[in-house]
C-alpha cells in the first residue's frame, strides 16, 4: 500500500477546499451546475499547483 507524505496530502485537501468554495460561488452568482462544476474542477487544479509550487519553492518535500 502506499502512502502519501503529509505535507502531499495538505496539498490536496487544500486544493479540493478551494474547488468546493469556487464552486459555491460560481453556483451562487450564476446559478449554472455546470459552470459551477467547471469552475470546481478549475480551482483544484489550480490550487494545487500553486501550493505545489510553494512547496518545492520553500523546500518542503512532497515526494515526487
Amino acid at each position: 500500500m502506499y502512502i502519501l507524505p503529509r505535507a502531499t496530502l495538505l496539498a490536496l485537501f487544500l486544493a479540493v477546499l478551494a474547488g468546493l468554495a469556487a464552486g459555491t460561488l460560481v453556483r451562487h452568482l450564476w446559478h449554472d451546475q455546470v459552470l459551477a462544476v467547471l469552475a470546481s474542477a478549475a480551482a483544484i487544479v489550480l490550487a494545487d499547483a500553486v501550493i505545489t509550487l510553494l512547496m518545492r519553492r520553500f523546500g518542503i518535500a512532497t515526494e515526487e
